[in-house]
C-alpha cells in the first residue's frame, strides 16, 4: 500500500517547521551548557521521500528513466519509492542526512535499482540557504555486498564518479 506523499506546499511548510525546531535547538545550545545534550531532530522520511518523489515526477531526478508513468512512496518491506515506466518497475531507496552525513545501508538499500541520498547539511540552520544536494547511485549493491554504516565521504571515495550530484534549489 502506498504511503502518503506531501504536495509542494506541504513540503515547504514542513521545511519551515523544521527550520523553526532547528533554530530553537540552536538558541538553547547557545544559552545553556547542558543544552549540548539536546540533539537536532532527524529529517523525517515523509519529508525527504516526498521531496524525492516530487522531483522524480517533475523530471528533475532520474531523468534517464524514460516514460515514467507513476512514482509512489511505500516503505516497510517494500522499497521507499517505486518508479513505474512503460517498460519496467524500479526500486528506489532513499536516505536523508544533515550535517553528520552518516547513514546505514541495509539489505533493501543494496537490492535497490537506485539509491537517492538527500544531503541537507546545514540547510535547516542557515536561514538563507536554499540548496540541498542529492546524490544518485545506480545499483548500490554493485559496490557494497553486505549492510554497512558509512558517511557521504566514504561513499564518494568508494564509488567515485558513479555517484552523481544534483543540487536542488529550494
Amino acid at each position: 500500500m502506498a504511503a502518503i506523499v506531501l504536495d509542494k506546499n506541504e513540503i515547504r511548510e514542513l521545511v519551515r517547521l523544521f527550520r523553526n525546531v532547528f533554530a530553537f535547538t540552536d538558541r538553547l545550545r547557545k544559552r545553556s551548557k547542558l543544552a549540548k545534550w539536546i540533539t537536532f531532530p532527524r529529517i523525517s522520511q515523509v519529508l525527504s521521500e516526498s521531496l524525492l518523489v516530487q522531483l522524480i515526477r517533475e523530471g528533475k531526478l532520474l531523468k534517464e528513466l524514460h516514460g515514467v508513468i507513476d512514482v509512489t512512496r511505500h516503505g516497510g518491506k517494500q522499497p521507499n519509492i517505486v518508479v513505474r515506466t512503460k517498460t519496467r518497475v524500479y526500486k528506489v531507496e532513499a536516505k536523508a542526512t544533515g550535517a553528520s552525513a552518516f547513514e546505514a545501508f541495509g539489505k533493501k538499500d543494496l537490492n535497490a535499482d537506485y539509491l537517492l541520498w538527500a544531503h541537507f547539511g546545514d540547510f535547516f540552520l542557515q536561514k538563507g540557504k536554499r540548496k540541498i544536494q542529492i546524490y544518485v547511485l545506480r545499483n548500490p549493491g554493485g559496490y557494497y555486498r553486505k549492510p554497512t554504516k558509512l558517511n557521504l565521504q566514504m561513499l564518494q571515495k568508494k564509488v567515485g564518479s558513479k555517484l552523481r550530484l544534483i543540487e536542488i534549489e529550494f
